[in-house]
C-alpha cells in the first residue's frame, strides 16, 4: 500500500499556505530594496515548508520497491509472542504483549479480542474483560473494527461461568497437546451448543498438534452441533484466524530453514 495520497494531501494544504504567503509578499513588499530582500528570505522559508512532502513524494517509489514487504509487516500485528505465553500459562505477560499492541496498532481490534479471551477464558475474570472491552470500543475510530470487537467479545465471553476450562488449559500449558484436545471434547460432549471449546479444539489440533485434517473434522464437526447462526458465523472466524497465524508460523519456520541451510 502506498503513501501517495497522504503526501498529495499534505503538499496540497502547504503549497496553498505557500502561494497565499507569495501572493501577500508580492503585492505589498515587492519593488523596494527592503520589500526584495524579504521576499527572498519568504520565499527561502517557503521552499523548506514544502520541502517535507516533495521528497517523500520523489522517495516513494524507491520505498515501494525495497520495503514494501517490511512496511506490511509493521501494519499488521503478530500474535506469536502472546500465543505463546499464554500456552506456558504466563497470562499476564501475554496481557502485557497485548497491551503493548494497542498502542503500536491502535486500529487493530485483535489484540483486545485476545485479552478478552484471556480475561474471559483463562483468568475466569468476567470484570477485567468487560472492562477491556468497554476501552476498545472507546478508542477503536472505525466503525468495521468496534462491529469486530462486539464479536470477539461474544466469542470470548460464550459460555463464561459454565464450563470449567482450567484443566485443559493446564494441560496445554505443559504441552500435553493430545490430552488438551480430549479435555476440550469433554466440554463440547457436555455443552454441545458452546461455541468455544469447539474453536479451542480447533486451536490446539492446528497450532498445537499441527494436524491440519483433524483441524478441519473439529471445525465441520463444530458447525453441525451449533444451533445458533451467530455462534457459526464465529466459528468461520474463528477457522481464518487460526489458519492464517498457522500460515505466518509456517511461513517464518520455512525462512528459518532457508537462512540455515544458506550459513550451512
Amino acid at each position: 500500500m502506498s503513501n501517495y495520497g497522504s503526501i498529495l494531501r499534505s503538499l496540497a494544504w502547504r503549497g496553498a499556505i505557500v502561494l497565499l504567503v507569495m501572493i501577500i509578499c508580492f503585492m505589498y513588499l515587492f519593488g523596494s530594496l527592503a520589500g526584495t530582500s524579504v521576499t527572498l528570505v519568504v520565499a527561502l522559508l517557503c521552499a523548506g515548508f514544502l520541502m517535507h512532502p516533495l521528497a517523500a513524494l520523489v522517495a516513494e517509489p524507491a520505498r515501494e520497491v525495497f520495503f514494501r514487504d517490511g512496511s506490511r509487516k509493521e501494519r499488521l500485528p503478530g500474535y506469536s509472542v502472546p500465543e505463546a505465553l499464554r500456552m506456558r500459562g504466563e497470562h499476564e505477560e501475554a496481557m502485557e504483549e497485548l497491551e503493548d499492541m494497542t498502542i503500536r496498532f491502535p486500529e487493530e481490534p485483535g489484540p483486545y479480542g485476545m485479552m478478552i479471551d484471556i480475561a474471559a477464558g483463562d483468568l475466569e475474570d468476567i470484570e477485567r474483560a468487560q472492562r477491556i472491552y468497554s476501552r476498545g470500543m472507546r478508542r477503536l475510530e472505525s466503525e468495521g473494527a468496534r462491529k469486530r470487537l462486539a464479536e470477539m467479545y461474544d466469542f470470548g465471553t460464550a459460555g463464561s461461568g459454565l464450563p470449567d476450562y482450567q484443566a485443559p488449559r493446564a494441560l496445554e500449558a505443559r504441552g500435553r497437546w493430545e490430552e488438551a484436545l480430549q479435555a476440550y471434547g469433554k466440554i463440547a460432549e457436555e455443552y454441545p451448543d458452546e461455541l468455544k471449546p469447539h474453536a479451542e479444539m480447533m486451536r490446539v489440533a492446528l497450532l498445537g498438534l499441527r494436524d491440519r485434517n483433524r483441524f478441519r473434522r473439529i471445525y465441520r464437526r463444530g458447525l453441525d452441533s451449533l444451533n445458533r447462526r451467530t455462534d457459526r458465523e464465529l466459528l468461520d472466524r474463528e477457522y481464518d484466524r487460526i489458519s492464517s497465524m498457522a500460515d505466518r508460523e509456517g511461513g517464518r519456520r520455512g525462512n528459518r530453514a532457508a537462512s540455515a541451510d544458506i550459513l550451512d
